[in-house]
């Protein structure tokens, strides 16, 4: 794994979690705002995750090792999206997305789970993928990796 694609791996990884559930209290937000508050935790969180990878593993030239992998997923992917899991926890999404959230959101917790249990899943893959791709459909597109934030196209509709 080079550090491009550790990059590209932290923001998979932090969208994965990226997702909330009814925790906050207080009052349902739009849509709109809901969609647009998740995409600014997610684009805060993966980028002190881009930030950290970048140090990490500095040296272009050099491969990381599995241990090395292993080590920064323990030390700095997990805790990341479980900080990320927990913001936007606080959010109360709308109605309409309230049961798609919190399948969301328990998918996310059992990946960290499985993630913790075995942080070597990371060598070779990626365990929040499909976790990734419920985030995207969801319109938390910057939680999924893919995207500029904006949530506009699911916003939209």
């Amino acid at each position: 794994m080079k550090r491009g694609t550790i990059t590209l791996f932290c923001a998979l990884v932090v969208l994965t979690a990226a997702c909330s559930s009814s925790g906050g209290g207080g009052s349902a937000l739009s849509k709109e705002e809901f969609l647009k508050q998740g995409n600014a935790i997610c684009d805060a969180g993966n980028q002190k995750l881009d930030d950290a990878a970048n140090k990490a593993f500095s040296d272009s030239s050099a491969q990381p090792s599995d241990d090395e992998i292993t080590k920064f997923v323990n030390e700095t992917v997990i805790p990341g999206v479980k900080k990320q899991i927990d913001d936007l926890d606080k959010l109360v999404p709308p109605k309409e997305l309230q049961k798609d959230v919190d399948t969301l959101l328990s998918h996310a917790r059992d990946a960290i789970k499985s993630a913790e249990s075995d942080p070597s899943q990371f060598v070779n893959g990626d365990p929040f993928a499909d976790v990734n791709k419920e985030a995207v459909n969801l319109g938390l597109t910057s939680c999924g990796g893919g995207g500029d934030g904006s949530g506009s196209d699911s916003a939209s509709s």
